[in-house]
């Protein structure tokens, strides 16, 4: 329940309205009172989107690229795609911006371009050397769209890539909102050999059924049973359940969120067999990447 006192029944509607949206945030049966706090926020987030609205034409969208590497080598076998938005003098993480978009209906077109732009730079990191894929997150809005999958295949032969040269990363909420709409097009995406990723694995209310119904090729372990390990018994043992579970229905895993060197040497004793955090590359430019891999290559 949202609840606001105004002079004007249209304001009284729309502030009441701001305060519900925020009580559903924080959770079942609540209520809230629109106020100062309320106001700017709903002021910045019209700002955010009246500036996010032009942000791609003006080239401030950029996509950074973190490592996956397999834990038995230690090799980057995957970078994950993470778009950026360079605004008003700061870099900002999609925390920031990309539920705006949603709301907006601008995450179609935010999404497309981050698509287009992580295949183009995956030719090119393969053509300096690297046998790598590309993994690139995608919104519950984007998943009820039909199109997804006919964009998807454009792009694939515009860059002369194969499916599997692409993995797709979902949220479990896909799994609970509208499991109909995204499974029609997830079955669709995993039938030209894109591979489906269930992102932050845990943390949600996702089934059993509902995992072994959908196409998923790899499950990510959220980072916060990750960051216990070691300390933790309880989540080391949890790690070791999704792990064996994962195995027999059966799909890989990666341990999100790895920054020691225990903790990677605990995930490959655990069988985990991908992982990702900042021990081994936190998100940057693909000109990093690019220098790193020549740096490497030069070293030899």
């Amino acid at each position: 329940m949202g609840i606001a006192d105004a002079d004007r029944l249209h304001d009284a509607i729309r502030e009441a309205d701001t305060a519900m949206y925020h009580a559903k945030s924080l959770g079942a049966a609540r209520y809230a009172f629109f106020d100062e706090s309320l106001r700017a926020r709903a002021t910045s987030a019209i700002e955010t989107a009246t500036a996010l609205r032009g942000a791609i034409r003006r080239g401030e969208l950029e996509v950074y690229y973190q490592p996956i590497i397999e834990t038995v080598s230690r090799t980057t076998v995957v970078y994950e795609a993470l778009v950026r938005w360079n605004w008003q003098g700061r870099v900002r993480t999609p925390n920031e911006f990309v539920s705006i978009a949603e709301s907006t209906n601008l995450i179609k077109e935010i999404g497309e371009w981050v698509l287009r732009t992580a295949m183009s730079d995956l030719v090119t990191l393969r053509s300096n050397g690297q046998d790598v894929t590309m993994s690139v997150n995608v919104s519950p809005m984007q998943l009820r769209d039909d199109s997804l999958p006919v964009i998807v295949g454009r792009l694939l032969d515009t860059y002369d890539l194969d499916g599997a040269d692409l993995a797709l990363e979902i949220t479990e909420s896909v799994l609970i909102d509208d499991m109909g709409t995204a499974k029609s097009v997830l079955d669709r995406l995993a039938a030209m050999g894109v591979l489906i990723v269930l992102d932050d694995f845990g943390i949600g209310y996702s089934s059993l059924s509902r995992l072994r119904a959908m196409p998923i090729a790899l499950l990510k372990i959220d980072k916060s049973f990750v960051h216990q390990i070691g300390s933790s018994e309880s989540d080391t043992q949890l790690i070791r359940a999704i792990v064996a579970m994962a195995s027999a229905l059966p799909v890989a895993t990666v341990a999100e969120g790895v920054e020691t060197e225990e903790q990677a040497e605990i995930i490959e004793a655990l069988e985990c067999r991908f992982a990702q955090g900042f021990l081994f590359g936190r998100p940057a430019p693909v000109a990093h990447w690019l220098l790193e891999s020549a740096e490497t290559r030069a070293g030899r």
